[in-house]
């Protein structure tokens, strides 16, 4: 005992320990005696309501991961002295984490298992059911002759449609009641605060919980980000919060930064006049449209690009790519971001076998988006020798968000390895509810390392399972790998143009049927208009005359199909026509496949038939007026006759 190295081995505690020891004692008497109901949530929150009424002291809500237990401990002993603080760590026991069971053991419980995923292939209807429906068939007695036989009873498995999204999100299904307790009181702190400080982590980045805090606060409260390591944010995270300098938790004047931030923020005669990215993204994205071809055309090639570790296999299936989108679509158009690699290989094989084998050379297929400088070298960015460069943005982060708004389709191929921007391109891609095609086999991000999106391996809806999983066959040659992959570009473009033209003629509906109700309130008003003129002075024959006349007018229009001359009563109803029918040309398919032997199998599912369909449709729109105005003259006549 008088051996100093055994000074604090039970007998005698440092200050620190006792203190930290007494604030857990304390944290644990609280949880036991409020045990985390609904209705002592409800009192606890009345509760701090009157004492932060009586004390006029502002409340600020922290939101952390457990493991900066420590950390959000020291924010709220800086601001205890001036603030009533909050933390979401006293919910600790209830967080779950997206993280791997093997990481972190001791913050894991029992309810941040995934729920499992419905096969689509087994019922998911019991054996017991099917019993008890057959138990009730059996019973009855009257059986009506729609009901089958209970020996050939039989419960069809319902069907199961993916959705057109697949963007990874958490619902509120997969919290236990624990966890939407914790939710809920968090909601209602968070009404209650003036100000919420975001202690951001590696972990807290992987925590569901709080992804559901981030989402919940969004633009509705002040928030401030405190950085606790060196972690990325990740793209979800930077498009929900506008903080560009974030406070780093581990600087030697971050107390003073701290009070200095909430003080500015939560003061009335101070205002921040933020900057926010979307503003100039969107920006930026329109100069982007106006500089290059239609985007439903356009394909984005993105991979490694250290051309040096490129393997053989990974070689020729960029050639291969190249070769078979040249000479099988004819109006594609392929996006890189002007650095050597695989999308240098594809695009470059594309303008070689497209251009370099015709009699009149184009540039216009080829296109490299390239920002105006470098971001940790002081360099301006050269021409690509082949193809269209266009100069877009101040950084590669600009650049990349840019062409993820704009492009709906991605081609992965490889990754290389320490690279980040790879993840946050794919988790750009699916942020704004777009497509990536990665080639599994090829390795690197696109064979899922280097935690990238799980979604972004899920089939799409239009796409064939069977070519979709061609692209993670190590066994498939090059060119097959290719083939696969014109195939499910086509096929993918496809759906997408179908679900947006569906979007179109349910608005184009919508905008016809509102036409129509303006046309007769129209008339209705012409026809009191009328009335009230042969009431005074007019007589009903000149009225028959005028109303005749109406009629020749607007028949000779539409048998001569002069949209220029309309009559003053047609105005609005001829301008919606003209605009809808401009409309429906715009929306036509421009994805085609150019008449070809090894592209003869898919030529046949191309949408030629939809222009028949779209600009034969015109006339039909006008069988509504017309009839209206049929019946208008019949009113007038009717009353001559009488």
């Amino acid at each position: 005992t008088n051996d100093p190295n055994n000074r604090y081995d039970g007998k005698t505690w440092p200050n620190e320990a006792i203190f930290e020891v007494t604030k857990l004692i304390k944290e644990r008497i609280n949880k036991l005696s409020l045990r985390v109901t609904s209705t002592i949530i409800e009192d606890i929150t009345i509760q701090n309501e009157n004492n932060r009424k009586q004390t006029n002291r502002k409340l600020i809500v922290i939101s952390a991961h457990p493991e900066q237990q420590k950390a959000s401990a020291r924010i709220k002993s800086i601001l205890s002295d001036k603030y009533d603080v909050w933390c979401s760590n006293d919910f600790k026991d209830f967080v779950g984490t997206k993280m791997n069971k093997d990481i972190n053991p001791s913050y894991k419980n029992r309810f941040d298992q995934d729920l499992t995923t419905i096969s689509e292939e087994n019922s998911t209807i019991t054996r017991p059911t099917q019993d008890y429906a057959r138990h009730i068939a059996e019973s009855c007695k009257q059986r009506p002759k729609s009901v089958p036989n209970h020996d050939r009873l039989e419960i069809k498995k319902k069907e199961l449609n993916r959705v057109f999204s697949y963007g990874e999100t958490t619902h509120h299904s997969s919290f236990s009641p624990d966890k939407l307790d914790h939710l809920q009181c968090f909601q209602r702190k968070v009404s209650q605060s003036s100000l919420v400080i975001i202690l951001s982590s590696e972990q807290y980045f992987k925590s569901k919980t709080s992804e559901e805090h981030v989402y919940y606060c969004g633009q509705r409260l002040a928030t401030i980000h405190v950085q606790y390591d060196d972690s990325p944010s990740p793209v979800w995270f930077t498009k929900l919060t506008s903080h560009e300098h974030p406070l780093k938790f581990k600087s030697s004047t971050f107390e003073e930064d701290l009070l200095t931030r909430i003080s500015r923020t939560l003061d009335p005669d101070c205002k921040e006049i933020k900057y926010y990215d979307d503003q100039r993204i969107k920006y930026l994205a329109d100069m982007m449209k106006k500089n290059m071809p239609d985007q439903e055309t356009c394909v984005f090639v993105f991979g490694s690009t250290n051309t040096d570790n490129l393997d053989q296999r990974t070689n020729q299936i960029c050639q291969e790519i190249g070769k078979e989108l040249a000479k099988l679509v004819k109006n594609i158009n392929i996006i890189t971001n002007g650095t050597y690699g695989a999308g240098d290989i594809v695009a470059h094989t594309f303008y070689y076998e497209r251009f370099t084998n015709q009699t009149r050379k184009s540039t216009g297929s080829v296109f490299h988006i390239v920002p105006e400088r470098q971001d940790d070298l002081d360099v301006t960015p050269k021409k690509v020798s082949y193809g269209q460069t266009i100069f877009l943005g101040q950084s590669t982060r600009e650049r990349d968000s840019v062409i993820a708004r704009m492009l709906d389709t991605a081609l992965l191929i490889g990754g290389d390895k320490g690279k980040l921007e790879k993840k946050s391109k794919i988790e750009e891609f699916i942020w704004n509810d777009h497509f990536v095609i990665p080639i599994k086999s090829t390795g690197g991000a696109a064979g899922g390392e280097f935690e990238v999106p799980k979604k972004m391996f899920t089939c799409p809806i239009g796409v064939d399972e069977k070519r979709w999983n061609v692209l993670s066959q190590t066994d498939a040659t090059p060119r097959e790998v290719a083939k696969a992959v014109v195939d499910i570009i086509f096929q993918l473009k496809k759906a997408i143009y179908n679900h947006a033209s569906s979007r179109q003629k349910v608005d184009n509906a919508v905008t016809k049927s509102s036409s129509d109700r303006q046309v007769k309130r129209r008339l209705a008003n012409r026809k009191k208009l009328n009335t009230g003129s042969m009431n005074s002075n007019v007589s009903k024959t000149d009225n028959n005359h005028e109303m005749n006349n109406i009629v020749t007018i607007f028949r000779n229009n539409n048998n001569n199909d002069d949209h220029h001359n309309n009559h003053q009563y047609f105005n609005h109803d001829e301008s919606s026509l003209q605009s809808t029918s401009t409309m429906e040309q715009r929306s036509l398919p421009l994805w085609s496949y150019c008449p070809s032997e090894d592209s003869s199998n898919l030529s046949n599912s191309s949408d030629s038939g939809d222009l028949n369909s779209t600009v034969g449709g015109h006339n039909n729109k006008m069988n509504p007026i017309r009839r209206l105005f049929q019946q208008f003259r019949t009113h007038f006549q009717r009353k001559n006759l009488n």
